[in-house]
């Protein structure tokens, strides 16, 4: 599998983006008389997959660079919702891509 575009081989990163395009392409192709917008489905995905998204964010501080270890130190909350709110929106497209690709003829 290539390596992913903002991520690169972080394995922790893999497994959230994985899981969330998991959930997507599985809802896409469920018999249901019920369609949720891709929106919907990417919110979904994102609970649905909490537990791996929480794990990345407990992983930055061990796959940071020098630089970044000195930011989270000087200020850890900052340093976290920053991670948290990148991956919430690289993830949330991420999802809305599969979704998309998964149920639309391009």
């Amino acid at each position: 599998m290539a390596a992913d575009p903002l991520y690169g081989d972080d394995p922790q990163a893999r497994t959230v983006l994985d899981c969330q395009a998991d959930y997507a392409r599985r809802y896409a192709g469920a018999v249901t008389g019920q369609r949720a917008t891709a929106t919907e489905v990417a919110i979904a995905a994102h609970a649905g997959c909490i537990d791996a998204f929480e794990a990345f964010i407990r992983s930055r501080v061990t796959a940071a660079g020098e630089a970044e270890r000195m930011q989270a130190a000087m200020n850890p909350a900052a340093f976290v919702e920053h991670h948290r709110q990148r991956m919430r929106d690289y993830a949330h497209a991420h999802t809305l891509h599969v979704y998309l690709r998964s149920t639309a003829d391009f």
